[in-house]
């Protein structure tokens, strides 16, 4: 059955901050084979995004842009090929990994179903869509803390259990934090 619906979306039309974001109604995506479209509940809003939308960032999009590259939400509707999703799953979509790293500040957005992940019920959407930028960023930051501390103050069990791990699972020592 063919779909037509409208649906909003944000856009940065001029690099003047907030003000250079205009709301815009657009015909909403259609999945193409092995995508799903999600119903955002949440998206978030990044740093370095406030850092594009001033023009202050290292690299400068070309206008109109659309900002968001992580979103929350539920499946509203499953293209062809698209496997192991149903309409009605709550997903989270890190688009910064896909092919259309941005635009998740949308209602609706279409993606890879091999690019989401299912959240749980005891997650909340806006949890959700915190953890694939912020959250990865937090654990990127914990583990080269980790990392350097373990080059600057080696504890002797510590450096043996990494060994024992490292060894069993064909790594390098360095790649393993206890």
């Amino acid at each position: 059955a063919f779909f037509s619906k409208n649906m909003q979306r944000v856009s940065l039309i001029e690099l003047s901050g907030a003000h250079g974001l205009q709301l815009e109604e657009v015909d909403a995506p259609h999945p193409a084979h092995g995508e799903i479209a999600i119903s955002a509940k949440a998206c978030g809003v990044n740093f370095f995004e406030c850092l594009i939308s001033r023009g202050e960032y290292a690299d400068r999009p070309p206008l109109p842009f659309l900002p968001g590259v992580e979103v929350a939400g539920i499946v509203s509707r499953v293209g062809p090929g698209a496997r192991g999703l149903a309409v009605g799953d709550r997903v989270a979509a890190p688009l910064f990994l896909t092919q259309r790293p941005f635009g998740g500040y949308a209602q609706e957005i279409v993606v890879g179903a091999d690019h989401v992940t299912r959240v749980p019920d005891s997650v909340d959407d806006s949890t959700a869509v915190a953890l694939l930028v912020q959250g990865l960023t937090a654990l990127q930051a914990i583990r080269a803390a980790a990392a350097d501390s373990m080059r600057l103050y080696p504890d002797p069990e510590a450096t043996e259990v990494r060994e024992t791990l490292a060894a069993h699972h064909g790594v390098k020592a360095e790649q393993v934090f206890v």
